[in-house]
């Protein structure tokens, strides 16, 4: 508490008259930045102004590792991009032990710097941040070292350079080595423990590649482009992998990724047209990512990879992540082990070659979209442990006619161009867009359920529904036949056949004359009255014994039937008796 308040004096007393600068506030004629607070870590800074940079430091500048300020000691951890650009003044630099990064252009175009002390703890230097000094003019072409880094190579590569990094380096600098066609090898040592942002990017030359055991990061478009890669190995130290680090490396076949991996960054193997094996040991490594090429899968902590062809998904895994397998072509097939629990956003989206999916039943969760543009996808079944699936899950699927749902799921809360979202009264179901079959155990038709459903040609609605959402079969424009079996007009809204009044609607002969003056449904234009055999309580044109457990599930829901077909003893009440009567019957058949 003693810390907070300290540090709120401190703001209110140095924070807020700089608000319209780009630092926080200054002390001992140097500019920081807080990005710390819990640990009063600072940045070194320029004062800057709406008009930009100042040329504020000259001379010979000494940036302290701790210092005291209010009461109050920070710790200085980082030189900030742009931190000392354009200071010409500027002639020698001493930076203490304990600052771990030079920031992107920390000390661009300071033309009159000749000397900089880098100490030890430095292993991250940002691109271009010693460009346009003199000590940098004044460096042998070659590697150039700043401390223990690699800054980067001057002047002109030859074609076949091998670059031996010196023992004790302990960094690689973001662009070090970028578009270096000639370089051909290069040996990190054993001391290494970053390698920065497009250190290796493009460069083509470039056939193979030891990660060693020291490194821990490899840095984002670190060996983008290096078309020419083909074979690398990651040191079992690695835990971060950055986005698109291997980003279009053709010639990558294979690839180990070791367990100490735990995050590999946004598109990291994308557009690795040639990568086929990714092996990956033990329960690792997240994956936040959308590749062409390679799909992710989700364990319950962690996300594996697997190439994009047919892939066998271990059974350890727990979760699909988001976009794991999208557009991935060479996908024709995939069997989702029983330990999968959810199926992430567009998991399978645009795979065309997919043809086969077997969903295992530990399955509860399908995300939005987890399988648009499937258009190979002809059949699916969906397990009775599914109880959601998100918005436009099949949409776009113009070859899937059949979707199998087992009892009692799922919540479907979508609108799908080719396929039907059904609600019962405690969940939903789905349906082809095909002629569909709804189950009599469903109460409601969701909103939209059936919209736009080209194929459908007719649909009979079960007596147990009692209402039908709005647009639920909105321009289904070839829908020619609608059978209507309950005596009880369900509620229905404007727009609920909206486009489809042309359709011949079939309705009990007794409640004919209800349908022709009930709201929305008289605006039918062919209201046609047929009769029902006493006992077909679902209306499928036959008695068996699937009506006596339609009749038995009517009775236990506490529905309140009134439908001369399941009166099957005509005593003008449907109960218990009706039940015994209609198994009598079929007895007696």
């Amino acid at each position: 508490m003693k810390h907070l308040f300290q540090l709120s004096l401190f703001l209110l007393t140095f924070l807020l008259p700089a608000t319209a600068l780009a630092h926080d506030f200054e002390f001992d004629g140097i500019y920081y930045n807080i990005y710390d607070f819990d640990s009063n870590k600072v940045s070194v800074t320029y004062k800057g102004s709406a008009s930009g940079y100042y040329n504020e430091y000259s001379g010979y500048v000494t940036i302290p590792s701790t210092f005291t300020c209010n009461g109050i000691t920070f710790t200085v951890t980082s030189i900030g991009e742009h931190a000392f650009a354009g200071c010409s003044g500027l002639t020698s630099v001493t930076i203490s032990n304990g600052v771990d990064s030079i920031c992107h252009y920390a000390f661009l175009d300071c033309s009159g710097l000749t000397s900089i002390t880098i100490p030890n703890s430095v292993k991250i230097i940002g691109e271009y941040a010693f460009y346009g000094t003199a000590w940098y003019n004044n460096q042998p072409d070659g590697v150039v070292y700043a401390g223990l880094v690699a800054y980067n190579y001057k002047g002109t590569m030859p074609s076949g350079t091998s670059i031996i990094l010196r023992d004790g380096t302990i960094g690689i600098a973001d662009w070090a080595f970028q578009q270096f066609t000639g370089l051909t090898s290069v040996t990190i040592p054993n001391s290494v423990i970053t390698i920065g942002d497009e250190a290796f990017l493009a460069c083509s030359g470039l056939t193979s590649i030891d990660i060693p055991n020291s490194v821990t990061e490899i840095g984002k478009h670190a060996f983008s482009y290096c078309i020419g890669l083909t074979s690398i190995t990651i040191g079992n130290s690695v835990a971060e992998i950055g986005e698109y680090a291997f980003l279009s490396c053709s010639g990558l076949t294979s690839i180990f990724i070791p367990k100490s991996v735990t995050s590999i960054g946004y598109a990291a193997f994308s557009t690795c047209s040639g990568l086929t094996t990714l092996i990956v040991d033990g329960d690792n490594p997240t994956y936040d990512s959308r590749n062409s090429c390679n799909a992710i899968i989700e364990t319950a902590s962690n996300k594996l990879i697997a190439g994009c062809q047919n892939t066998t998904i271990p059974n350890t895994v727990t979760s699909i992540g988001d976009e794991a397998f999208t557009g991935c072509d060479g996908l024709t097939s995939i069997d989702i082990p029983n330990s999968v629990t959810t199926i992430g956003k567009s998991a399978f989206s645009r795979c065309p070659g997919l043809t086969s999916v077997t969903i295992g039943n530990s399955v509860t969760e399908i995300g939005n979209g987890a399988f648009t543009w499937c258009t190979g996808l002809t059949n699916i079944v969906i397990p009775s442990s599914v109880t959601s699936i998100g918005f436009e899950v099949f949409a776009q699927c113009p070859a899937l006619t059949s979707i199998s749902v087992a009892s009692g799921n799922p919540i479907y809360d979508s609108r799908n161009n080719c396929n039907a979202i059904i609600e019962t009264a405690n969940n939903k179901l789905i349906a082809g867009c095909m002629n569909s079959v709804i189950p009599n155990t469903v109460t409601r038709i969701g909103n939209s359920a059936f919209q736009g459903c080209s194929g459908l040609t007719s649909i009979t609605i079960p007596i147990s529904v009692t209402s039908i959402g709005d647009e639920a079969f909105l321009a289904c424009s070839g829908l020619t036949e609608i059978y209507s079996l309950a005596l009880t007009p369900p509620t229905v809204y404007p727009y609920t056949f909206n486009g489809c009044y042309r359709a011949t609607l079939y309705v009990p002969k007794q409640a004919l004359n209800v349908y022709k003056t009930a709201n929305y449904w008289k605006n039918f234009t062919n209201i046609i009255g047929v009769d029902d055999e006493p006992g077909d309580v679902d209306g499928d044109g036959s008695v068996t014994i699937a009506d006596v457990t339609v009749l038995i599930d009517l009775l236990l829901g506490g529905d309140n039937i009134n439908n001369e077909v399941a009166d099957v003893n005509g005593d003008g009440v449907v109960n218990i008796n009706d039940v015994t009567d209609l198994i009598d019957m079929l007895l007696g058949s």
